[in-house]
């Protein structure tokens, strides 16, 4: 059977208790669209996706989307696939690329997106997400993020990567921000890199 031009998807929060009444909304979706949403769970693994197309159903975070089931030939899965990236570890950290960091620790999580790490404090010329890419130059190719259109880097910090990104807070225009950098001992970062043209 060959995909069709468009999927009608009802869309449910999950969090809806047995009592409490779900809204519903209904979308018409692509089928790449749709196949997108799994490939974070399942990657490109044929016989999954075959199996939750024909199921009709799946849970993508907090939504159930269901649609009326139905069944693809492998080939042609293969072939809308193959219009999907694939992880790549031989890619290295880009900076240019990167938009997000996320900064870990044993009970903090620290979430940093491009445009307020960037951000300068008056006559500054640096900012601290300078720091966060020179930091990202030692990191290690995790995996390529579907859900995030993305490939994803961590590196471990070390005590004296540390030192450096709490000395970089200051770069910080945001208060609360600079006091939880100054005064978290983060122990992992990650990366979140869109692809650049090669």
């Amino acid at each position: 059977m060959a995909l069709p031009a468009e999927v009608r998807v009802k869309i449910s929060s999950e969090d809806a208790g047995s009592i409490a009444i779900a809204e519903v909304s209904v979308r018409s979706l692509p089928p790449r669209d749709l196949i997108e949403q799994m490939l974070g769970l399942t990657g490109k693994d044929l016989g999954r996706l075959r199996e939750i197309l024909k199921r009709g159903s799946f849970v993508s975070g907090e939504s159930r989307l269901r649609w009326e089931p139905f069944e693809i030939q492998a080939a042609e899965l293969g072939l809308l696939l193959a219009t999907f990236p694939d992880p790549d570890p031989s890619r290295s950290f880009e900076p240019a690329g990167c938009f997000h960091a996320l900064l870990l620790a044993r009970r903090d999580r620290l979430d940093i997106p491009r445009k307020v790490g960037a951000k300068r404090r008056f006559l500054r010329r640096r900012d601290f997400w300078d720091a966060l890419m020179e930091l990202g130059l030692a990191a290690a190719y995790v995996e390529y993020s579907y859900k995030l259109r993305c490939d994803r880097y961590r590196v471990r910090i070390d005590l004296s990567q540390l030192a450096k990104l709490q000395s970089a807070a200051a770069l910080l225009p945001y208060r609360k921000l600079r006091e939880k950098v100054k005064g978290s001992a983060f122990e992992t970062a990650e990366f979140f890199v869109g692809r650049l043209p090669r």
